[in-house]
């Protein structure tokens, strides 16, 4: 159920109240009725289509909701602890302050390229972003946030260096005369 009610004359004169699925009331002000109208349609209209976000939600700090988040990990211990690592010294540290609702893909592209000038390899960086990534999905399903601000980031290039190439002949015939001959065999 929402409503409108005409306040005292005021900077924000027009109370917008509705009520959550939960049966919390909210309330918000604005200067005119129209926007104050405008505002309870779009509410009501998220409420029957159960997208609903409270206006609250997306405005904790990125800090508290990934510490939540990895302890809702179910992986190896190995995943857990490279996750948590990403997490305590990367990713707090760049965006722990800052509002979920508050980091955009220019953020994340400005962090990813202070990545690239520590000479961090692009595998390494890709590994990061995916964690990042898998926080803001999160909170995304949890409808913290409409989207992820890693929609539309550029990634480093891996290396051609990770290629495998085969040896030639002649490289294993060199390698095979320096191994020791016990081991030749092998």
């Amino acid at each position: 159920m929402s409503s409108i009610d005409e306040r005292p004359r005021g900077h924000l004169c027009f109370r917008a109240r509705w009520t959550e699925p939960d049966g919390t009331q909210r309330a918000k002000h604005f200067a005119t009725f129209q926007q104050a109208r405008d505002f309870l349609a779009s509410i009501d209209h998220s409420l029957q289509a159960g997208t609903y976000r409270p206006p609250s939600s997306g405005r904790a700090p990125l800090r508290n909701y990934a510490r939540y988040w990895l302890t809702t990990q179910v992986a190896r211990q190995a995943s857990i602890d490279r996750n948590t690592y990403v997490v305590t010294k990367r990713i707090i540290p760049r965006f722990g302050r800052s509002p979920l609702h508050a980091i955009h893909p220019a953020d994340v592209q400005q962090w990813i390229g202070e990545l690239i000038a520590e000479g961090l390899s692009p595998v390494t960086i890709r590994s990061y972003v995916r964690v990042l990534g898998s926080v803001m999905l999160s909170a995304k399903r949890d409808r913290l946030i409409d989207e992820s601000p890693l929609a539309g980031v550029r990634l480093p290039r891996a290396d051609d260096t990770g290629v495998l190439r085969p040896l030639s002949v002649a490289d294993v015939m060199a390698l095979a005369g320096t191994v020791p001959e016990r081991y030749r065999a092998l």
